[in-house]
């Protein structure tokens, strides 16, 4: 998810993972696949290439090797799954050519593809505070809610929108047929204070909502005084972990991992998900910071930074890298009536690239 609308550029770095500017390339950069149709420029930062290597023996492979059947959705998947079944191969393609779907927008955040609607929603912010819905059987786009400040959305299991909704410093849901919003019991304080300015969230099938809480567009209003995950459930919600900045989230398609990003340079923390939906204690993480997150139906992560995703398998193993998006990518979903075209949202634009295994729908 993006960060303070003044800086867009993000940057892979451990001591800043969405860092505010560049700095010159070094000429000892480790070397990735080369899977992109295009030809992206050298890297903005010395520090990104450093920062890329995958510790593999720290990060714990429990759910790649659990017997997790990855081409059916569970029980407790995240809410928008729907795996077709099926083997799956490589997630990258040949052809791995970056179209732009639309431009001139101010901030593009946030994507959700709505299956019933067969639609793909997403926010934008900063000259604009809106949600647009984009149904690519027409190349349609209009404006489904105007004057409403979110970032990050998602689907419930009911098939509702669900938004972190910054200017009202808490989650709500609007209804993806009327647009009309509600309120969402308990989603707007801890411990009686309100929350920052919501950023992204992410709901499990069994009702269980996450959401992270960093201080982007708080704007000096009173808040909780830390960057936090929460969880939300029956109108209760307790906080799961403090953190610099937390970013994105999502959950691995057996719902037992809630993976967390970070836009204060902290690598992608992982927290083991209960039956319930509690959490246990913070397992390894997957060690580079991302600003955006994304998962396909193999289980493969789609991590971006510096204008770029790169996608690592469960147990950290880097598959590839692609795009070239100079503006800066804000966060990442799957779409179409296949779930093998992943949407981009950046700033100024939304972009699209068709992959090779299908995805979730945020």
């Amino acid at each position: 998810m993006v960060r303070a609308p003044c800086h867009w550029m993000v940057v892979l770095v451990l001591g800043c993972g969405g860092g505010h500017g560049a700095t010159p390339e070094s000429d000892g950069a480790v070397e990735e696949p080369d899977v992109s149709a295009e030809t992206p420029p050298p890297s903005r930062d010395a520090a990104l290439d450093t920062s890329v290597a995958i510790d593999v023996a720290a990060v714990d492979t429990t759910e790649r090797d659990a017997g997790v059947d990855l081409a059916m959705p569970a029980k407790l998947g995240p809410a928008a799954a729907d795996c077709p079944a099926g083997a799956y191969g490589n997630p990258l393609p040949a052809d791995l050519s970056v179209t732009m779907v639309r431009g001139g927008f101010g901030v593009t955040e946030g994507p959700v593809w709505i299956a019933a609607q067969k639609a793909l929603y997403f926010s934008e912010f900063e000259t604009a505070n809106r949600i647009h819905k984009y149904t690519p059987a027409d190349d349609k786009l209009v404006v489904f809610a105007d004057k409403v400040g979110v970032n990050g959305l998602t689907m419930d299991e009911k098939g509702m929108i669900l938004a972190a909704s910054q200017d009202m410093q808490r989650v709500t849901r609007f209804d993806p047929v009327t647009a009309a919003r509600t309120q969402l019991p308990g989603a707007d304080r801890y411990q009686g204070k309100p929350f920052n300015a919501v950023n992204d969230v992410i709901a499990r099938a069994d009702g269980n909502i996450y959401f992270s809480d960093p201080t982007f567009m708080q704007n000096n209003r009173p808040g909780q005084g830390v960057t936090a995950v929460y969880r939300l459930w029956n109108g209760e919600v307790t906080r799961i972990a403090t953190g610099k900045q937390p970013n994105a989230l999502h959950i691995s398609l057996d719902g037992h991992w809630l993976y967390v990003t970070s836009s204060g340079g902290e690598p992608v923390r992982r927290f083991p998900l209960n039956a319930d939906g509690s959490t246990g204690p913070e397992g390894p993480p997957i060690a580079v910071p991302s600003e955006s997150l994304a998962l396909d139906c193999a289980g493969n992560l789609y991590l971006s930074s510096d204008g770029k995703v790169r996608v690592y398998t469960a147990d950290g193993k880097l598959l590839g890298t692609f795009a070239n998006i100079t503006a800066g990518i804000t966060n990442l979903a799957f779409g179409d009536e296949d779930m093998r075209t992943l949407y981009i949202t950046a700033r100024a634009a939304l972009y699209k690239v068709r992959l090779g295994v299908p995805g979730l729908g945020n």
